[in-house]
């Protein structure tokens, strides 16, 4: 039975815009590192434009309903790529992406007023659209750094199907019935075709809108395990992540190391220059030890002015090497914020995993025992916990933190 063409147009117009306005509405507290949904959106309102230009053919100037209603379409599936691209992160080239719209455009006016060609002109822009149908689903299936996720799958899939809806349609006009380049033409494979796409334009914004919810579900998690100001790990990530590396030291034997870090005299830095200057320096902070860790070195903030790292395979020799290494660095950082500058020193307490009844916790608290005495003994120093000596050994001391402004 072959199915009203104008009022499935008509349907898929309506589906669109009002697919577009849930858009808009969740993008409102989209974060802003999730880029691309209010793009998809408005590729909705568009779409929806230009089927209602379609369904329109015949009551309005062919100029809209056909120059104007295609050349729309185009810029859609143009936008949804470039969509794509920006919510993956990915280069989206700006305008450069929107020149084969502008030429469907004067092709568009060519082949409708100079040179009149329904078949060349239903073909051409069919080539188009599909061209950007295949670049969408080759950009969400090949070209990720981790595993597909369904709904990338669902998406890409979606992109296929309308690219070998028209494909169909395009071999159909001719080699087998001409007049079904006629928009309003009715048959079956014309039903078929712009059934299949009402469904699938339905399944294109269901399916992004599935890759969003993704997305928001990895920021939540992020949320829950990254502090927001220094932009490491808290405190209750480490406990996880510390755990899972002290289950595979144990397993293979590897040595391990933890070091407990503590800004000196921050309360002071606080006090005398205010907290926006101390969060500043905290982010400093972390930064100088980022930039002397190995790749495999777990940094976290566990609590105010107080960090912990853990150092897989490092014995507490190797531990106290890399320790020192970063007392002298964070010693020789310069904050310079505003119109304060100053330098600030660290005290650090050092303890090793060992295989036999041990803990997480009693790690930490052997740890925090020798920063205890490093502080005690006059802070900017390293100092390592001696289980036979029942005290922590004590290195080099150094120079007193000096505030000047």
């Amino acid at each position: 039975m072959n199915l009203d063409i104008r009022t499935i147009i008509f349907l898929t117009c309506l589906i669109t815009f009002t697919m577009g306005a849930i858009l808009f509405a969740v993008s409102r507290s989209n974060p802003k590192q999730i880029k691309g949904v209010k793009q998809w959106a408005w590729s909705n309102v568009l779409q929806g434009v230009a089927w209602m230009f379609f369904a329109a053919r015949g009551e309005i100037p062919d100029f809209v309903s056909i120059v104007v209603a295609n050349t729309l379409i185009v810029a859609v599936i143009t936008m949804q790529f470039q969509a794509i691209l920006r919510f993956k992160g990915k280069k989206s080239y700006g305008w450069l992406l929107y020149i084969p719209t502008a030429v469907s455009f004067l092709m568009l006016n060519y082949l409708t007023f100079i040179q009149p060609d329904i078949a060349i002109r239903t073909s051409i822009i069919a080539l188009v659209c599909m061209s950007f149908c295949l670049l969408c689903g080759h950009l969400l299936v090949f070209r990720q750094r981790h595993p597909i996720i369904f709904s990338e799958w669902l998406l890409s899939l979606v992109f296929l199907i309308i690219a070998a809806v028209l494909l169909v349609r395009n071999i159909y006009i001719w080699w087998f019935d001409a007049t079904l380049a006629q928009l309003f033409a009715e048959n079956n494979v014309q039903s078929l075709v712009f059934s299949t796409i009402c469904i699938a334009d339905i399944l294109l914004t269901f399916s992004f809108a599935l890759m969003l919810n993704e997305r928001f579900r990895e920021e939540v998690l992020s949320l829950a395990k990254i502090d927001p100001l220094t932009e490491i790990y808290n405190r209750a990530a480490m406990e996880q992540m510390y755990k899972n590396e002290l289950r595979r030291a144990s397993r293979y034997k590897s040595p391990v190391s933890l070091l407990m870090l503590d800004l000196d005299f921050f309360k002071t830095i606080n006090d005398t220059y205010g907290h926006q200057v101390g969060d500043e320096t905290l982010r400093i902070f972390v930064k100088s030890i980022l930039a002397k860790l190995r790749s495999t070195d777990i940094l976290s903030r566990y609590g105010g002015e107080e960090f912990a790292l853990l150092l897989p395979d490092s014995d507490s020799e190797g531990a106290q090497i890399a320790a020192e290494r970063l007392r002298q660095s964070i010693e020789e950082t310069r904050i310079v914020t505003g119109n304060y500058s100053f330098n600030i020193t660290v005290s650090i307490g050092i303890s090793e995993y060992k295989f036999t009844d041990d803990s997480l916790e009693k790690l930490v608290n052997r740890a925090d025992m020798a920063l205890y005495r490093a502080k005690q003994t006059g802070r900017n120093r390293v100092m390592v916990f001696e289980e036979d000596e029942n005290k922590p050994k004590r290195k080099p001391t150094a120079k007193k933190l000096k505030l000047a402004s």
